[in-house]
């Protein structure tokens, strides 16, 4: 081993000294204070509210992931009407170039309210008429709703496009018992669900959820149980609901069946009348015009079809648009 005499023992002590002084006389000038948190608050304590180890917004965002909303595939829609509902950005009043799906954003706003209130709950006035006004999921209905129907339907309808409709997602104004063509001597009235369901859409898809397959921010309302399907019906069998006696499906006494029979005799009546082609799209004339019970039939059965319940939604309001649009083609 080697021994450094007393005097190189000194001088490396210095030398140390030395070096660390040089590097605090280095350190530039201090900045000044940045501001406080929230209500004075230290600048974490709001952030924490999210950032910290609880799981519940992992679980949420798992759920998140199975839903429509994530994996649906629209988002590409960026451009003019198409973006405000198919975007998060397009929905907030921005502009995207690379557009990213409705997520927690589009809804929520945690980084200017500091929480995960709603970015809007205020009543929707509907593009076809009527208002909906069901608490939380307004924020829903202004998106899900059909829209403006372009032309009208009248005793000289001309249909250029076999997008002919309400578009694909009517649901606010089927819940609500508007907007569907309503025919002149005809009784539409409303099931239960659109006085009942004082939340509307989020009541029953977003019920306590199954995992990550149905329920909560899914939305979806079946799930897979060991190999089979089955109905979520938490939201359903609620107290002054379904609680007795319990919901244990969807198709109670066969009312899906009975809507879905509906639509198949509408659809024939429409394509035996040369209205509707095999994929149910609207057969376009620029030749001739429809009247009001080709136009208004072709337009109830794409209401209640692409409403996606099954009748479930509004089953009284659903039968009634189909029955009268059977009735008029019939005349």
């Amino acid at each position: 081993m080697r021994v450094f005499s007393n005097s190189v023992y000194m001088a490396l002590v210095v030398a140390m000294c030395i070096l660390v002084l040089l590097f605090v006389g280095c350190e530039g000038e201090k900045g000044a204070q940045g501001p406080a948190g929230l209500d004075g608050d230290p600048g974490t304590a709001n952030c924490i509210t999210c950032h910290n180890d609880d799981t519940d917004i992992v679980a949420r965002v798992g759920q998140w992931e199975n839903s429509v909303h994530a994996t649906g595939g629209n988002f590409e829609r960026n451009s003019g009407s198409c973006a405000g509902c198919h975007t998060s950005e397009g929905f907030v009043g921005a502009n995207a170039d690379h557009p990213s799906p409705i997520g927690c954003f589009t809804c929520h706003t945690p980084h200017t309210s500091y929480d995960f209130t709603l970015r809007t709950t205020a009543a929707v006035d509907l593009n076809m008429g009527g208002t909906y006004d069901k608490g939380e999921s307004n924020l829903c209905a202004n998106c899900h709703q059909a829209r403006t129907l372009s032309p009208a339907v009248t005793d000289t309808t001309r249909i250029l496009s076999k997008r002919y409709g309400p578009h694909h997602g009517p649901q606010a104004n089927m819940l609500a018992g508007d907007g569907g063509y309503e025919f002149a001597g005809y009784s539409y009235p409303n099931s239960a669900h659109t006085n009942a369901v004082d939340d509307g859409c989020i009541e029953c898809h977003m019920a306590e959820p199954y995992g990550a397959q149905a329920g909560g921010h899914t939305m979806n309302l079946t799930y897979l149980y060991h190999g089979h399907d089955e109905d979520l019906v938490d939201g359903c069998n609620v107290e002054d609901c379904h609680d007795s006696p319990e919901l244990e499906e969807f198709n109670r006494d066969g009312t899906m069946d009975d809507i879905d029979a509906l639509l198949d005799e509408l659809r024939t009546a429409l394509m035996a009348n040369g209205l509707l082609d095999d994929e149910d799209y609207a057969i376009p004339d620029t030749l001739n015009t429809r009247t009001k019970a080709e136009a208004g039939s072709i337009y109830n059965f794409k209401f209640v079809l692409e409403d996606r319940s099954h009748g479930i939604h509004n089953t009284n309001y659903a039968e009634a648009l189909l029955q009268s649009s059977i009735d008029e083609l019939a005349k």
